[in-house]
């Protein structure tokens, strides 16, 4: 069992009454070993007011009048409450032992399975990788809205901090770069120690200058364009240049031709300035409806471009294929696959960036599983069940497989859970 240390010191210090309120300034000690806790949530019960406790435990609040009924909460510390009935009020604050059990273990097969983080009260909406960290979008019960956390290679917290507007997931620039994104902006996240840092932009400007690049080798940016669904060109742009050139097509052309067929509104294989045009194309209303069946009916093609050493590789499962692009741009190798005809595939690829390697998913019944591709054939080696039912987000670092997973049916979000791939 762990031991949560039983004791926090709050100490508010003198603060000064302003015309406008009570400005409070105090700091956060842990008792078992007399630091700050940084990241402790101060709110005012009742109202909207809160803060947080920066690097060094310390805190500022502004106040209207007393007393006060402060609620301090910390994701690995029970809550506590307290009355502040003046400014010079010396409040010292005791906490009961919390015990709490190591991470969930579930044995299946050779296989096991454990919660990264083993606070049963916290629940996430997404995570990455950052640094030497996981970072989280996690629930904050107390405030009821979205926190950042930074779990360290202990699973223990290391930091947390509140964005400027709720961020609903994360997103990668084609450099790395983690973004947290909200309804409003994309927020650049970056790390001094573990102090959590933004630079926000409104979310139009990330759309439109940041995303379209999918990725960067070497200074060349990789963009992509849909013609339609069943149909997109991959281009690239070289240091320096602001022209874009034509790295490689993908295209479904059986469902193209039935496309063709039926009058949908389309771009031809042969150029994006080649329209298949139709009595229906005349008809505004008739080519939204065709539009509407087209993204019903027909599946949008599945071809990511990773990078890999000094090669851009395109999953082509259009053709059926895996390119290989070396610089100055020319094709290094198509490698043939099928895996993607397996009905049970499901439309991923996952790098594990640490390793190199890639993989894909297959999912029967609600349980995943996952193989590794051979680039140089084309095939898949290895075969892991995740024995978790209906899983979301599957990221694999160094060779573990991390996923989300609901406990609960009716859960509105999630826990993060681990299993290594070497087992």
């Amino acid at each position: 069992m762990l031991k949560v240390p039983g004791t926090i010191f709050l100490i508010l210090m003198a603060g000064c009454l302003h015309s406008q309120g009570i400005r409070i300034k105090g700091i956060v000690l842990d008792d078992s070993t007399g630091s700050p806790v940084p990241g402790a949530t101060i709110r005012i019960a009742g109202s909207k007011v809160a803060t947080q406790t920066g690097s060094e435990g310390v805190f500022v609040l502004e106040a209207i009048s007393f007393p006060l009924f402060l609620q301090v909460s910390h994701l690995s510390y029970q809550k506590l409450s307290q009355t502040v009935h003046g400014v010079s009020h010396h409040l010292e604050i005791r906490l009961r032992p919390s015990l709490l059990t190591l991470p969930d273990v579930e044995i299946t097969g050779r296989l096991q399975v454990e919660r990264v983080h083993h606070d049963r009260t916290m629940y996430m909406y997404d995570y990455e990788f950052i640094e030497n960290y996981i970072i989280l979008i996690a629930n904050d019960p107390e405030l009821r809205r979205p926190e950042l956390v930074l779990l360290d290679d202990r699973d223990s917290i290391s930091g947390s901090a509140f964005c400027s507007s709720a961020p609903g997931w994360f997103e990668r620039d084609c450099r790395g770069n983690l973004y947290a994104i909200s309804e409003r902006e994309a927020m650049a996240i970056s790390l001094s120690g573990n102090e959590i840092h933004f630079h926000a932009i409104p979310l139009k400007d990330y759309l439109e200058r940041i995303r379209p690049c999918i990725a960067c080798l070497d200074g060349i940016v990789f963009t992509e364009t849909w013609h339609n669904n069943q149909y997109k060109e991959f281009y690239y742009r070289l240091p320096g240049k602001s022209e874009s050139n034509s790295l490689h097509i993908v295209a479904n052309r059986e469902r193209l031709a039935q496309m063709a067929e039926e009058g949908f509104p389309m771009n031809g294989p042969a150029g994006p300035a080649e329209i298949l045009r139709s009595p229906a194309s005349d008809s505004p209303a008739l080519m939204f409806e065709l539009f509407f069946l087209q993204q019903t009916f027909f599946a949008p093609v599945f071809s990511p471009l990773f990078i890999k050493e000094k090669k851009a590789i395109i999953f082509d499962h259009a053709n059926g294929e895996i390119s290989s692009f070396e610089f100055p741009l020319h094709v290094t190798s198509r490698i043939k696959t099928d895996y993607h005809k397996q009905k049970s595939w499901q439309e991923t690829i996952i790098k594990d960036d640490i390793a190199d390697e890639f993989y894909t998913a297959f999912g029967k019944n609600g349980i995943t599983t996952l193989k590794r591709i051979d680039l140089m054939t084309g095939g898949l080696t290895g075969e892991w069940v995740i024995p978790k039912s209906f899983i979301s987000k599957i990221r694999i670092h160094g060779g573990v497989a991390y996923f989300m997973y609901k406990d609960k049916i009716y859960d509105d979000v999630n826990r993060l859970y681990r299993m290594r791939l070497d087992q």
